[in-house]
């Protein structure tokens, strides 16, 4: 059952609701804002299922790891070497 209520959105919040229902081809902003909620509802949800499966923990972002290029020297059999330096032409 839908109950009927006004509200008065800052002007911000008002130009996101409709964006969000002109994106998405919705025909009312009523119908726009109930599923921002619903969505908001499933992030949140998501968000703590995500925590249960980390042990309650957050994910750390360890930002003091660097990249670097290794170069991996490649050593020649002697032997094999030998043996192309010594065939005949």
């Amino acid at each position: 059952m839908k109950k009927s209520s006004s509200f008065y959105l800052e002007e911000d919040i008002f130009d996101e609701i409709e964006r969000y229902q002109n994106d998405r081809k919705i025909s009312s902003r009523n119908t726009a804002l109930e599923r921002i909620i619903l969505e908001w509802k499933n992030l949140l949800e998501e968000n703590k299922l995500l925590k249960q499966c980390l042990g309650n923990s957050t994910f750390k972002d360890n930002k003091e790891v660097s990249i670097t290029e290794e170069k991996i020297i490649k050593k020649e059999n002697p032997i094999i070497k030998n043996i192309f330096n010594n065939m005949p032409d």
